[in-house]
């Protein structure tokens, strides 16, 4: 399962989230390759405020089970 994300407002609660996901949670990355955020703590850097502007992202599921977990957490971070 595919998700595009414009921003991550708050990148501690997305990181939290995305620890709770049952499955891999990979991160699309410049250069067509894939990165999974659970396991790489280099590739949360690029996350990090303050790194760079955050461009829209796109990422891969693993676990359809874990889509609403995210769908959550973009829903609150709408009214933030």
């Amino acid at each position: 399962m595919k998700l595009n994300l414009m921003s991550i407002g708050n990148v501690e609660r997305f990181f939290e989230i995305v620890e709770k996901c049952q499955g891999a949670v990979m991160l699309h990355l410049a250069d067509c390759s894939l990165c999974d955020l659970k396991k790489n703590p280099l590739a949360r850097q690029l996350l990090e405020p303050g790194t760079k502007k955050q461009n829209p992202m796109s990422l891969q599921l693993s676990c359809p089970a874990d889509f609403p977990l995210l769908l959550q957490y973009m829903m609150e971070a709408a009214y933030e």
